[in-house]
């Protein structure tokens, strides 16, 4: 737990913790596969002993709660473990004739088939995983943690409807809950329509990893264009997680970068730096890498879920200290990191390097990544006062703005990182030349007044009549439910934030409408006994405040750049604080980490 905080890392996600089944999976070799990583359930209402008890789950959430860190579990709704198609737990619940290749009512991999389109096993698979949170006396520690998300395993296979049902079910006992979703090839381009849906708040980027390969072999050009597209359509109400390597795919280091570690310390920086969630894997940090099975190809051993190398988990080792210097620096400028523009500076496919400019408000940092094995030279503008001095945060060297505005960097080989993140000041407007006079602005006439903007203390009186109303249909509710409270109370100090400011952008307005929307719903919701049912009702997104829908069009027009961009896994905002979160296989010792944002505010 030490070594996961000193790196960084502030959300632990864990592997599928329910009782997997005990028997193993003969292969073709003759040697027998187990369900030690906890796809392979056999019953949802149990720990697996592998992984301890409900005691050693309590001293996990409160040992990483205690470090200002978060626990996500990761869930199955869609299958069961081999060889349960005829368990007494499952009856009538797994599906008889599955048909073949199709997502939705075929099998995964062969696993027993959940029937999630009927409603009353929709409504227990739902259930297993509510129970973990809400029951209070099996579950939730004596310091009053329990588990924080959701990573939500085989997203494609199982029906919307359930997925709606399952959001609402989650966010009616806990408001800020968020789940990140497992959508097999899932990128920017192609989520599934489970993104400002009322489903999933983020999902797991399939394509990065090829764009890191691209990136480091030489397509500079072509890749700082696509990052610039991506860049642009996520936001805080649709977000992606990028990666390099998994559990189920081969590591990024022995494949895409060809075990070469300098290349793929560059890859790694290309992730850290972008926007979006970065998702590391256990033992990445260290160098580790190895391939995943194929029993097609003889392969038997899962290589890439090795046990963490202790031995080399030590300042020694320079993979660590590259990455402990990227999560560092990306966690001191989360603004820049989470919510910036990317546009592209410098280098081309012939340089064999990149600088681009990650820009949020009047804050920018200059990136600089290197795919050449010695160190390259590159000259750019800065936007800023001759003499002004830049710090490059990575190397720790201090550069000096020319009298042109320009400053000429030396980004080191990839074997030292390839890396230079260069803070360029609290300014990044270009210096007024004295000797070339401003044209004064136009007066303008007493007798015609300029027609005003729309003043945001008019939005927020608005807004402020809403919180009213709210606060007597939550009143009104018998049910005592303290998490609507909460959630209540979460947005009047994000309303009384945006009260205090000199001006308030349409941006930050239309997050708060949403979320106000999104508990109305929810209050409306279980007025009516209805929340949960299995509709389509979306319980957090996808909705306007007048509760009609939107397009993702329309959503994406209105979350700009100066929006918050990381998911905000508290269910607040205006951060500054990026996290990141690990899985962790507790039977074989491994992690998996990618980053969140984490709130200011007392939770």
């Amino acid at each position: 737990m030490d070594y996961l905080d000193e790196l960084g890392i502030n959300t632990i996600w864990i592997t599928p913790i329910v009782d997997n089944i005990d028997e193993g999976m003969d292969m073709a070799n003759g040697d027998k596969r187990y369900g030690y990583h906890g796809y392979w359930a056999k019953d949802f209402t149990k720990i697996d002993e592998h992984l301890g008890d409900v005691e050693t789950l309590k001293n996990l959430v409160d040992s990483a709660h205690e470090r200002g860190m978060k626990i996500m579990v990761d869930v199955v709704l869609n299958h069961a473990g081999y060889g349960m198609n005829d368990a007494e737990q499952f009856d009538g619940m797994i599906r008889d004739n599955p048909v073949a290749g199709d997502d939705i009512i075929g099998e995964s991999s062969g696993l027993p088939d959940f029937r999630t389109e009927d409603p009353a096993v929709r409504e227990q698979v739902i259930q297993w995983q509510i129970d973990w949170i809400t029951k209070l006396q099996e579950f939730t520690t004596d310091k009053d943690n329990t588990i924080d998300y959701f990573r939500v395993d085989t997203v494609k296979h199982v029906d919307n409807t359930t997925w709606n049902a399952f959001k609402n079910e989650l966010t009616k006992i806990k408001p800020d809950f968020k789940m990140i979703g497992e959508w097999y090839g899932a990128s920017v381009n192609n989520t599934g329509d489970q993104l400002r849906s009322g489903r999933m708040d983020s999902l797991l980027d399939f394509n990065f990893k090829g764009q890191a390969e691209r990136f480091i072999n030489g397509n500079i050009d072509e890749i700082e264009a696509e990052l610039a597209t991506r860049n642009g359509l996520i936001d805080n109400t649709a977000m992606m997680g990028q990666f390099l390597s998994s559990h189920d795919e081969d590591g990024f280091l022995v494949t895409r970068a060809a075990g070469n570690e300098g290349l793929f310390k560059v890859a790694a920086a290309l992730q850290m730096t972008a926007k979006g969630q970065p998702v590391i894997y256990y033992g990445e940090e260290l160098g580790q890498s190895g391939l995943k099975a194929d029993e097609d190809n003889g392969i038997y051993e899962y290589a890439n879920r090795y046990n963490l190398d202790w031995s080399i988990a030590n300042d020694e080792n320079d993979m660590l200290m590259h990455y402990k210097k990227l999560l560092n620096i990306r966690a001191a400028y989360s603004d820049v990191f989470s919510k910036g523009t990317r546009q592209h500076v410098a280098g081309t496919n012939e340089t064999g390097y990149s600088v681009f400019a990650r820009t949020y408000g009047n804050e920018q940092i200059f990136v600089g990544l290197n795919t050449n094995e010695d160190a390259v030279e590159s000259t750019f503008a800065l936007g800023l006062a001759a003499g002004s001095e830049v710090i490059d945060v990575y190397n720790d060297v201090t550069y000096v703005v020319a009298a042109d505005g320009t400053v000429t960097i030396d980004i080191p080989g990839n074997a030292d990182g390839g890396t230079v993140i260069l803070v360029a000041g609290d300014t990044v407007e270009e210096p007024v030349d004295p000797e070339e006079p401003i044209d004064p602005e136009e007066p303008v006439d007493p007798e015609e007044p300029v027609e005003p903007e729309t003043p945001g203390d008019e939005r927020l009186d608005k807004i402020a009549n809403r919180l009213e109303d709210l606060e007597t249909a939550i009143d009104e509710i018998t049910t005592n439910n303290p998490a609507l409270v909460e959630e209540l109370n979460v947005i009047r100090a994000e309303y009384e934030r945006l009260r205090g400011l000199d001006s308030v952008t349409d941006a930050e307005i239309a997050d708060l409408l949403a979320r106000i929307a999104a508990l109305e719903a929810i209050v409306a919701d279980i007025g009516s006994e209805s929340l949960g049912t299995g509709t389509d009702t979306p319980g957090v997104g996808g909705e306007e405040a007048d509760g009609s829908d939107t397009d993702d069009s329309t959503k994406e027009d209105a979350a700009t750049d100066s929006e918050e961009d990381n998911l905000p896994l508290t269910g607040e905002t205006n951060s500054p604080m990026v996290s990141i979160i690990g899985l962790v296989f507790i039977g074989i010792g491994v992690a998996l980490a990618f980053m969140f944002k984490k709130d200011e505010r007392t939770e």
